[in-house]
């Protein structure tokens, strides 16, 4: 399951999908460490419940993209 949430976040930080202000919501395991950026995409922070963690991804600015 892990392959497809990276697989979906890589999708979302290639394509055209998302607006400026969108924010992605990764959850996934604690034991795994999120991709730093995908993307257009880069993690702006990681919050950890019990086994489970949610990682925020938002877009790069233009001018980084």
């Amino acid at each position: 399951q892990q392959g497809e949430a990276l697989e979906t976040l890589e999708y979302l930080g290639e394509g055209g999908l998302l607006g400026e202000d969108a924010v992605v919501i990764l959850q996934h395991s604690s034991r795994m460490q999120p991709p730093a950026e995908s993307g257009n995409l880069v993690l702006s922070s990681t919050r950890r419940i019990g086994d489970t963690s949610l990682s925020f991804f938002e877009r790069k600015p233009r001018n980084e993209a």
